[in-house]
């Protein structure tokens, strides 16, 4: 309804204000994503992950970052909540139906500038040269 609403008014649509959200006390959850108004299970988890909205395509790396750009991540990596509680001592886990490189639950783990970097056939050179820098859904789960 926002994006609708917000467009009939000449708008993109995710701007606009619906009159609920006036309200005093209120909790939203907006799920557009930084460069799109319909997001990917990427953002999407990485948000939930790390608290920040990011691109689609992409796994915790903020929306500064252009998506398949490897030099470019240098820097925009964000912290997830599993590296936040890991640093305190306490152990995190994944438990999926989907397989583990999925986007979905790599965003546990995971930053990488495009999601698709799963497999080793999809893993540019550039992104393998950086490894130990860099986590890739795959090299993440072989370090």
């Amino acid at each position: 309804m926002r994006l609708f609403s917000g467009q009939q008014k000449g708008l993109l649509g995710s701007e606009y204000v619906q009159p609920q959200e006036t309200f005093p006390h209120l909790a939203l959850v907006k799920t557009y994503t930084t460069n799109d108004q319909t997001p990917d299970s990427a953002p999407t988890a990485g948000a939930m992950n790390s608290g920040v909205k990011q691109k689609n395509g992409m796994i915790n790396i903020d929306p500064s970052a252009d998506h398949g750009d490897c030099a470019g991540v240098t820097g925009h990596e964000l912290t997830t909540f599993a590296e936040i509680v890991s640093g305190e001592g306490k152990s995190i886990g994944v438990i999926s139906n989907a397989r583990l490189t999925h986007a979905t639950p790599a965003a546990v783990y995971a930053k990488t500038a495009n999601r698709n970097w799963a497999t080793g056939k999809t893993i540019p050179s550039c992104w393998r040269a950086a490894r130990p820098r860099r986590t890739s859904p795959r090299s993440s789960l072989t370090r």
